[in-house]
């Protein structure tokens, strides 16, 4: 197995550097271990209704892909004319966008673990949600977080996360649901189709919250992907993909 562990340190400590062992990486500061599985780096802990309810939309998306397919060939393009240097994918889900991103080292993040399944093992594998993700303070050239904001109950250490990981002058390409009517979840059609989820998106996404977000960050591109609003059924919304430049 290979984690690129230099890449990585203790979620739990945030000061020991991880080393591997043979079925696990163990800290060398506080001595936490965590099971490597099929080599993924299993560094998740806490599970409840949040964490089984994203097993269960990976599960549906990996037998019919709730993403269409031209977002993310739009989403691809976008990444790999900006993506430098060592990079990871926070909320990889099925590892479309970073399997196509050339980079000299690559690491993908995500809760669920049948979607890291399907990454190859060139790339380096954390089964963790985001704002927990093992990844060293200023290791990373660019990080990749799309469709993943509007969904983690809590923006600010997933923020955190970013920020800590991205080198000097790093850069964050962001994509996410852009000034969605989040009404569209009460609707009965809708609840009718989609209910069994309890958890979707659960904020709605302008450039003041961009800004207030990020403000370590300057908006150095933006685009509107408006290709996928007429596959939508319920309340069309478009995505807005954003290239954040750290400035301090």
């Amino acid at each position: 197995m290979s984690l690129a562990v230099e890449l990585l340190e203790c979620p739990k400590c945030r000061a020991g550097q991880l080393r591997e062992t043979e079925a696990s990486v163990a800290c060398g500061r506080c001595q936490s271990a965590f099971p490597v599985r099929d080599g993924i780096g299993a560094f998740m802990r806490d599970f409840d209704d949040y964490t089984d309810n994203y097993d269960q939309i990976c599960a549906d998306d990996l037998r019919e892909p709730k993403t269409p397919g031209i977002v993310k060939e739009i989403f691809t393009r976008l990444v790999r004319e900006r993506a430098t240097g060592v990079t990871c994918d926070l909320g990889c889900g099925d590892g479309y966008v970073i399997r196509h991103v050339d980079a000299p080292r690559k690491v993908a993040v995500d809760i669920a673990l049948e979607y890291l399944k399907r990454l190859p093992g060139s790339v380096t594998r954390l089964w963790s949600r985001i704002e927990h993700a093992p990844v060293r303070s200023g290791a990373f050239d660019t990080i990749i977080c799309t469709d993943v904001i509007e969904h983690v109950q809590d923006v600010t250490p997933v923020r955190d996360r970013i920020v800590d990981a991205l080198a000097p002058g790093g850069r964050a390409l962001l994509a996410f649901p852009f000034e969605q009517d989040l009404s569209v979840y009460d609707l009965p059609a809708y609840k009718a189709r989609f209910g069994k989820y309890k958890y979707v998106h659960l904020r709605s996404i302008d450039e003041a919250f961009v800004a207030r977000t990020f403000p370590e960050f300057d908006v150095v591109f933006e685009h509107l992907i408006t290709e996928g609003m007429a596959l939508m059924e319920f309340k069309p919304y478009p995505i807005k993909f954003v290239e954040l430049r750290r400035t301090r």
